[in-house]
């Protein structure tokens, strides 16, 4: 039996959504806030059935009347007019101790806010969705056996959303079939169901009309659904409704971006070629395209402008939009560009698609970049100049042209290896930087990182510092989002405590990943900052950068790489790392930073391996370094480490003294070698004396990174020798974090032998089953798996599935996406 306002089966009951409104007390108020068809009114006719109440709906529907008492003790406000609404109002107030429940979407009715009327309880379009247990029970009450295959093929294709789901169940049930064209069939029937809504005048024509165009975008921006919802009253329809209620899901395109399942989103594409003549649909997407565009939201406006009839209009706006184009992904790009004649393309055209080629900015774009495209991408740039030269030269947009073209080819020096000449041609641009924000921030981005090449660190923080004021200024939120990144980069090779160390520490929200090409970098040192092993084990079983321009910021994110891996004692995997390096670089032509850089990682990789008069080879023939703390201390940590106690003393003094403390994490380091050395050489008042500078200095920052890279034995030594001092209480507590990161890092050296069994439970437990699903695949009772599982939590010393799997991932027992999937990993082979 189908509920006839939604065509959401109502016949099997849902106790999870139920049971929350069993709690409603006499008096109390309950709202059901989520989109159109996600079975608000089946929940609410399924729990009035229920528990026997009696109930007078508004407005009235034949679909309610025996619900309807004239002494209801449940009064239903389903949608419903400004008149409507006061009349449940009235109801309300002739029975005050009726339960009153409100199925609305998007905002609570401003009537029902003037009259003082809160609700008490919320039942949100989350709560709503299908889960996958309640989607096998509905394909059970249609005498389907959804196996776990089915069952995550639905999930996608639908969002849980509650009345596809129960149309694709239903297209299940009639053909005995799963496949693509059964699941598709359901998607065209759900959406029929709202067409027909639409055409009885239940749904505004024009906010159908606008829904359908929106809902057939590929994604779309927060923003952007907020601009095209507008502020009318039908709100069952908005947009964010469908956000809210989670059946939009994120995009792989774009961050922050969401969109349909592509099913659905094919099936209301399908209805909207049937619904809305040609004519009217290219009216309708031109407007929507207007009024992203107006909002300064180029991606969406793109995204929702996909039929081939509007490529002129999208031509037009890439022209005019050119220098606002990095949010849009590459891909995008080049294929609406590769597909026009070359007599469309303009200068600013020609220079949009180089910059989608190898511009490091423009979202998505492929990296390493293939020699094949940095010359077809500087073929581009050949043309745009010529094409300057012939149309416009000397005007504002002209000279914006040749900046830009100009910050492209210094690229190109750098990643050639011609990084002081790509240097010189940007502070040359900077002499008399464009007027246009967005131009000057794309030069201020290449001269940003071409300086970093450079060794010149503070100019590039400079750099990066004016093209984030730039790109928010010019209204490029991703261009500002990368200059941020690159930003908070350099601070950390600076090592400024209070700019960066500092404001990291106040925890993992502070700094949120801005989804650029940089991000990845920041979370492996943010997590290396604090000795967060789960993160690390999370972060290293993504892909790295590629070894590419801007190579020196590739270079650094292999440095947090290997560094994270020496964290988790996978040196041996950190080499292979840096020798994938070697081979990639090999014919490059390195700075003298990034030279020095792969020595500096080399020789701490041959550190951890024992090996410490190899390392100092390796150190004595690098070239001088601009920065000589980071070149001293690694040559401490090698000299403690070969037993020449007396020479660290005599060496890191001398070094430390010109940077002060302003240069906590080095400043840290430092002073826990001289404790170790001061040790050795029994002089104990010294050594305590630099123990309690670096517990101060560190615990003021939550800094536990440099007391990691001391080694684990020699962490133990210094946790017992500050339990002995007499510190204050920010280093109290630093000694008591410093004490849990050792208990976690000793876990991971101790082996751990598991039976096959045992390594069974535990990708099962890391796939989230419970212990019915894994006795019945295991074809074991659940005691005996309960039996087994407890085993397990003691060789690794947890007493939770949670402890057990973060444990397992630490140790490397199963990958870190393993906990993600939502099944258990199958190793391969």
């Amino acid at each position: 039996m189908h509920d006839g306002t939604t065509g959401v089966d109502v016949t099997v009951v849902r106790d999870r959504v139920i049971d929350r409104l069993r709690g409603l007390e006499p008096g109390e108020v309950a709202w059901l806030d989520g989109p159109f068809g996600s079975g608000r009114t089946s929940a609410v006719r399924q729990w009035l059935s229920a528990e026997s109440h009696t109930a007078r709906w508004h407005p009235s529907a034949p679909g309610h009347a025996d619900h309807e008492r004239s002494a209801p003790d449940v009064i239903v406000l389903d949608g419903g007019t400004a008149e409507t609404v006061e009349a449940a109002i009235e109801s309300l107030a002739a029975r005050p101790q009726a339960r009153f429940v409100v199925i609305a979407s998007g905002e609570w009715p401003k009537a029902l806010r003037a009259a003082g009327i809160r609700p008490s309880t919320v039942i949100t379009g989350r709560t709503l969705r299908f889960t996958r247990e309640e989607i096998h029970a509905l394909g059970r009450h249609r005498a389907i056996d959804l196996a776990d295959g089915d069952l995550e093929r639905i999930v996608e294709t639908t969002g849980g959303y509650p009345l596809v789901v129960d149309a694709v169940i239903h297209q299940i049930a009639i053909s005995g079939q799963t496949d693509d064209d059964v699941l598709a069939t359901g998607c065209d029937r759900a959406v029929d169901v709202i067409s027909r809504r639409a055409s009885t005048g239940k749904i505004s024509r024009g906010l159908w009309e606008n829904f359908l165009v929106a809902a057939g975008a590929e994604d779309l921006t927060p923003a952007a659904m907020d601009v095209l919802d507008g502020s009318g009253p039908d709100g069952p329809f908005a947009l964010r409704a469908m956000l809210d209620a989670q059946i939009l899901g994120p995009s792989s395109r774009r961050p922050m971006s969401f969109g349909f399942p592509p099913p659905l989103r094919r099936a209301f594409r399908r209805r909207l070629s049937i619904d809305v003549a040609s004519a009217r649909q290219l009216e309708l997407i031109g407007a929507a395209v207007a009024v992203l565009r107006g909002h300064g939201l180029v991606a969406d406006a793109i995204s929702v402008a996909s039929d081939p009839a509007l490529r002129p209009l999208l031509l037009d706006l890439l022209r005019d939009e050119w220098m606002r184009l990095a949010d849009v992904p590459a891909s995008v790009v080049l294929e609406l560009l590769s597909a026009s004649s070359a007599t469309d393309l303009s200068a600013e055209l020609l220079v949009a698609q180089a910059r989608a080629l190898i511009d490091i900015a423009q979202l998505g774009r492929s990296v390493p970049v293939a020699p094949r495209d940095r010359q077809v991408a500087q073929r581009l740039l050949d043309r745009a100049e010529r094409a300057v030269e012939e149309e416009s030269r000397g005007s504002s947009s002209a000279e914006d042209v040749l900046a830009v073209i100009t910050s492209l080819r210094a690229a190109e020096d750098r990643s050639a290896g011609r990084i002081e000449d790509g240097y010189a041609t940007l502070q040359a641009c900077l002499d008399r930087p464009p007027t246009n924000e967005l131009a000057a921030a794309i030069v201020r981005l290449q001269a940003g990182l071409t300086a970093y090449a450079c060794e010149r660190v503070e100019e590039a923080l400079t750099h990066f510092i004016d093209a984030g004021a730039d790109a928010t200024i010019g209204g490029d939120p991703r261009m500002a989002a990368l200059a941020a990144d690159l930003e908070e980069l350099m601070h950390w090779i600076v090592d400024d405590t209070a700019a960066w160390w500092r404001h990291i520490s106040l925890g993992p929200d502070t700094l949120p990943d801005r989804g650029t090409a940089i991000s990845p970098t920041l979370g492996i040192a943010r997590a290396i900052h604090t000795v967060d092993m789960t993160a690390l084990q999370t972060l290293l079983s993504q892909p790295g950068l590629a070894i590419d321009d801007p190579l020196a910021v590739s270079l650094l994110d292999l440095q947090g790489r290997i560094i994270a891996h020496q964290v988790l004692q996978n040196s041996r995997i950190a080499a292979q790392e840096l020798d994938l390096a070697d081979a990639a670089l090999r014919g490059r032509r390195l700075s003298t930073m990034e030279a020095y850089n792969i020595i500096l990682a080399r020789a701490e990789l041959l550190l951890d391996a024992g090996r410490p008069e190899q390392a100092m080879a390796v150190l004595d023939a690098a070239p001088p370094s601009i920065d000589p703390i980071n070149d001293a201390l690694v040559r401490a940590h090698v000299q403690l480490a070969l037993g020449d106690y007396a020479a660290v003393v005599e060496r890191l003094p001398a070094v430390l003294e010109p940077v002060g403390g302003d240069r906590g994490r080095f400043a840290v380091m430092a002073h826990l070698l001289l404790f170790l050395a001061y040790r050795q050489l029994d002089d104990e008042e010294a050594a305590d004396r630099c123990l309690e500078i670096a517990l101060v200095t560190s615990g003021r920052n939550r800094l536990v990174w440099p007391f990691v890279r001391m080694g684990l034995d020699e962490l133990r030594t210094i946790i017992d020798r500050a339990a002995e001092l007499t510190l204050d209480d920010l280093s109290v507590a630093h000694v008591v974090r410093l004490q849990s990161v050792w208990d976690k890092l000793n876990v991971l050296r101790a082996p751990v032998n598991l039976t096959d069994r045992e390594r069974v439970i535990l990708e099962h437990l890391a796939g989230k089953a419970s212990v019915r699903r894994i006795a019945a695949d295991l074809h074991v009772s659940a005691n005996t798996v309960k039996t087994q599982t407890q085993s397990l939590y003691r060789k690794l010393g947890v007493s939770s599935r949670e402890g057990a799997v973060n444990a397992a991932i630490r140790r490397g027992l199963i990958p870190a996406r393993s906990s993600a999937t939502g099944g258990p990993h199958r190793p391969p082979g």
